[in-house]
């Protein structure tokens, strides 16, 4: 210990907790992207009329473009949809 220090100095806190902020964040980000492409899958797979090439379609671009084919069927087929099925 220095002399003249006091003993019980405030310190800043570690490292640790600022990596532990930043992986809690990445994890919130991650589970709210995987939550919205659930929803859009989902909302293909049921309000698209059954057995149409759309649905087909649209299911796999969802699933293999995850969160940008969710994003995509969101903006560019869900309101079309909307408006055409009432659905």
């Amino acid at each position: 210990m220095l002399k003249g220090s006091p003993m019980f100095a405030v310190q800043p806190p570690p490292d640790r907790v600022l990596l532990l902020v930043a992986e809690l964040l990445a994890i919130g980000v991650f589970m709210s992207f995987f939550a919205f492409w659930i929803w859009m899958l989902r909302d293909c797979l049921i309000n698209e009329l059954p057995g149409s090439r759309k649905k087909r379609a649209w299911a796999i671009f969802i699933a293999v473009f995850w969160v940008f084919g969710a994003f995509t069927y969101n903006v560019g087929r869900r309101k079309t949809r909307m408006k055409e099925l009432g659905r």
